[in-house]
């Protein structure tokens, strides 16, 4: 490997027993230099400071790892994430006797995160949904080194950027009020145009990749109301719309709506009326 390290400070690359996960890199050329994952006991055997080839990007999934800088250490915990310069002295301890599992990357390039300083360690916490992202861009990344080929090079290039992406938005993911308002959203603009659905809330969990659970909580805490009855009285509604506007039979209606019969939609008519008609009381 290139030393692309700090001039004057000798980079190295310790690998772990040889029974523990990883994967050096057959080529140069390559974006990616080393990959790890898996459990690893640093207490028992720590990984020696010194300054390393590449931009090192690590995960902590499982366990307290001790990262030791040139000057400091920094006590990591599940959920952290670090980004290491090559100028940077870093090396792994604990302070038990316990595994960690991490997983780890080892880049040619820099992913240029914003207000990183090449003199510190850049770290941060990952949300849950975050942290699924990253183990997600991480098995990409071991499918890819499975079997090297002439495109290999290209789509670790692909892997890299959307790695980098993924480290820019660490610190900048939107609010849960933002998420809710754009789930609520696309789940108005699913139910108008699938007012027709025989099982509305499965197919709008799945449109949504939520669960049952978590669509209720979203309705209720938005609108207080269910999603089953949001879907109900908008399908009232366009049902007597459309019935105001006489340009649709009864019959043509109750299809549109999902209904088999049209004495279905006049049943859930009359209901839907005389319940509206009872509140107003």
């Amino acid at each position: 490997m290139t030393d692309n390290a700090h001039p004057g400070k000798q980079a190295h690359l310790y690998l772990p027993a040889k029974d523990r996960s990883s994967w050096v890199s057959p080529s140069e050329n390559l974006p990616l230099q080393y990959l790890a994952w898996g459990a690893r006991n640093f207490f028992e055997e720590p990984t020696p400071k010194s300054a390393h080839y590449g931009w090192v990007v690590a995960v902590i999934l499982e366990g307290n790892p001790t990262l030791q800088t040139e000057h400091t250490e920094i006590q990591l915990s599940p959920g952290s994430i670090v980004t290491i310069a090559p100028s940077q002295i870093s090396g792994w301890s604990s302070p038990e006797n316990a595994d960690c599992r991490f997983i780890l990357w080892v880049w040619q390039d820099s992913p240029n995160i914003p207000g990183f300083n090449l003199d510190h360690i850049w770290q941060s916490k990952l949300s849950s949904q975050q942290r699924s992202h990253f183990r997600n861009l991480h098995d990409l990344g071991k499918k890819e080194i499975s079997s090297i080929d002439e495109q290999s090079a290209q789509s670790l290039r692909g892997h890299f950027l959307i790695l980098s992406a993924a480290l820019q938005r660490v610190n900048v993911s939107p609010s849960k009020n933002t998420r809710d308002n754009e789930r609520l959203h696309k789940a108005k603009q699913w139910i108008l145009k699938n007012l027709d659905s025989p099982q509305p809330i499965a197919r709008l969990c799945d449109f949504l990749d939520i669960s049952q659970s978590s669509l209720h909580r979203l309705f209720i805490s938005s609108l207080s109301m269910s999603p089953q009855k949001f879907i109900h009285q908008l399908k009232m509604q366009t049902a007597q719309q459309l019935l105001d506007d006489k340009t649709k039979s009864v019959k043509e209606v109750a299809y549109e709506l999902g209904y088999r019969h049209p004495g279905d939609l006049r049943r859930a008519l009359n209901a839907f009326h005389q319940c509206r008609h009872k509140a107003k009381e």
